[in-house]
């Protein structure tokens, strides 16, 4: 899910969540979207050598996702399996890549097929490839550094997503460190679902 700001899939960085959620949600397909600086393979230690690039490249609508070359199957202890389609190919372009119409072709066919799309995107602050991502998603969850996250600029990238069609569902803050609990209150919210000043609604 290189996880500093947004990324869709914070389950990846705990392994034993990952396993928890495809054993109780059968058919569950994650693809890395973070075209820039792809980390999905490094960490369940597959292959990169075809991806979503190379699918979206040669994508054919009615052709079954688990077709193409690029989609790889993770087993998990137990027998539950993920099904996954790493970054690809580097393109010069990911931006254009990830909003073209061929995408959300192959979006829509994945929906047929799966029960659940996890999709790791790029950080907010890094690139605006999130934005076309969050408009063809049911909702965005946001990751939120503890440690090196500007609060402002959180706030400002969770409007940003919301004006432009995103639906977040929920903030997660990671690197929290526990040592200072009266720190991460009620009171540290980022404004998500809440008005100008942060306050909740």
């Amino acid at each position: 899910m290189s996880f500093s700001e947004l990324k869709s899939l914070w389950l990846l960085k705990v392994d034993l969540s990952l396993s928890s959620f495809i054993y109780s949600y059968k058919n569950v397909l994650l693809i890395d979207c973070d075209l820039r600086n792809a980390s999905v393979h490094k960490t369940l230690h597959i292959s990169n050598r075809s991806g979503l690039t190379n699918i979206i490249s040669e994508f054919q609508e009615g052709l079954s996702i688990n077709s193409y070359e690029g989609v790889q199957q993770v087993q998990y202890d137990g027998g539950q399996t993920l099904t996954v389609i790493t970054a690809g190919h580097r393109v010069p372009n990911p931006s254009e890549v990830l909003g073209s119409k061929r995408m959300g072709r192959f979006l829509e066919q994945a929906r047929k097929e799966f029960g659940y799309i996890i999709i790791d995107s790029p950080p907010m602050a890094v690139a605006s490839d999130t934005i076309p991502l969050s408009n063809v998603s049911d909702g965005v969850l946001y990751v939120v550094d503890a440690k090196s996250s500007d609060k402002r600029r959180v706030k400002t990238a969770i409007k940003d997503l919301k004006r432009n069609g995103g639906h977040v569902i929920g903030v997660v803050l990671n690197k929290v460190d526990m040592s200072d609990e009266n720190r991460y209150g009620y009171g540290y919210g980022y404004g998500y679902g809440g008005d100008e000043d942060g306050k909740k609604k």
